[in-house]
């Protein structure tokens, strides 16, 4: 956006040229190592982890640009990528246990067998958690006043 601009000590004018600064979001690896936020990567480790299973590509799409949006809001840029992973895991959860096994699967590192046991078992607490706070109504509604 280009604007005209007058100097306030000596009136002479001028032009400027706005931009928007554009974000990029940079993945922190566990070695280290970062790279740029791709969305069509994480649509498509989605869809993997989806295969046969009720995750359609529009879910995924929308997903993916839900956890972007996300991460453009936080103060920094630079997301290790366990917190992306955790991001599409709480998503997963709600939708198919199977597919947010397979998914957290590429995380379970070294425990093999354990690891997937637990996953499994945490995955059912966060699904009853997240179903208690969506079915939960407050006791007090929030614009109630104070008198």
């Amino acid at each position: 956006m280009r604007r005209r601009r007058r100097c306030a000590d000596c009136g002479l004018g001028y032009q400027t040229l706005e931009r928007l600064a554009r974000m990029d979001i940079r993945v922190v690896k566990d070695d280290g190592q970062s790279e740029p936020f791709n969305r069509g990567k994480l649509y498509r480790s989605i869809m993997i982890a989806g295969t046969k299973r009720p995750v359609t590509s529009d879910w995924a799409d929308e997903a993916a640009i839900e956890i972007e949006n996300e991460l453009l809001s936080r103060e920094t840029l630079d997301v290790p990528s366990k917190q992306i992973a955790d991001l599409v895991m709480e998503r997963l959860v709600m939708l198919d246990e199977v597919t947010y096994v397979r998914y957290a699967s590429g995380y379970f590192g070294e425990g093999g067998v354990q690891d997937m046991l637990d996953t499994i078992n945490e995955s059912r607490r966060r699904r009853e958690r997240t179903e208690i706070e969506r079915t939960n109504l407050p006791l007090v509604p929030a614009d109630a006043d104070d008198t």
